[in-house]
C-alpha cells in the first residue's frame, strides 16, 4: 500500500472556493448597501442645511423688505411667478425656484450684485403674499423628495416659511 500524500482533495477544494466566493458576494453586496446608505444620509444632511440657510436668508430678506410683489420670470422655462422684494434704495432680491435649487438673485437697478443658490430639490412651490391684514405676510411653501432620488410620497417633507415685511413708521 502507498503511503498517503499531504494535500488536499479536490471536493475540500471546491468546498473552500464555494464559501470563500459567498463570503465575498455578501461583503461586496453589504459594502455596497453601505456606501449607498452613507450617500443618502449625507444627501439628508446637506437638504437640511441648504433649507436652514435658505429658511434664515429668506426671513432676514422679508423682515428688511419695505414691499413684496410676485412677479413672472425673467427666463423661460421658470415658474410662472416668483417673489420679488424691495428694500431700501433700489434693491431689489428676487427668488427663483428650479427644479434642483433655489436661486436668489440681488439686483440694484437692472444690474446684478449677488447670486446665492441653495441646493434644495424641491417641487410644487407656492409662493403666497397676504396683504389683506397688517402687517403683510409672505411665506413658500414647497415639497421635498426623499433623499436618493426617490419619489415624493406621502412621507414627503412640506416645509412653511412665513415672515412679517417691515413697513418703514409714517
Amino acid at each position: 500500500m502507498m503511503p498517503r500524500r499531504p494535500g488536499y482533495t479536490l471536493v475540500e477544494t471546491l468546498v473552500v472556493i464555494t464559501l470563500v466566493g459567498s463570503l465575498l458576494g455578501t461583503v461586496t453586496l453589504t459594502l455596497g448597501v453601505m456606501y449607498r446608505a452613507d450617500r443618502n444620509l449625507r444627501e439628508g444632511v446637506e437638504q437640511q442645511r441648504a433649507l436652514e440657510q435658505f429658511t434664515a436668508r429668506f426671513r432676514s430678506d422679508a423682515h428688511q423688505a419695505l414691499s413684496a410683489s410676485l412677479s413672472k420670470p425673467a427666463e423661460a422655462g421658470a415658474p410662472a411667478r416668483q417673489p420679488a422684494l424691495k428694500s431700501s434704495g433700489d434693491q431689489t432680491i428676487q427668488y427663483t425656484l428650479r427644479p434642483r435649487d433655489v436661486d436668489r438673485v440681488v439686483r440694484r437697478g437692472e444690474s446684478i450684485v449677488h447670486r446665492e443658490t441653495y441646493g434644495l430639490t424641491a417641487t410644487g412651490a407656492l409662493w403666497q403674499i397676504r396683504d389683506d391684514r397688517k402687517p403683510t405676510m409672505v411665506s413658500v411653501s414647497f415639497t421635498q423628495p426623499a433623499p436618493g432620488g426617490a419619489q415624493p410620497s406621502a412621507d414627503t417633507v412640506r416645509i412653511d416659511a412665513v415672515v412679517r415685511l417691515v413697513r418703514p413708521p409714517p
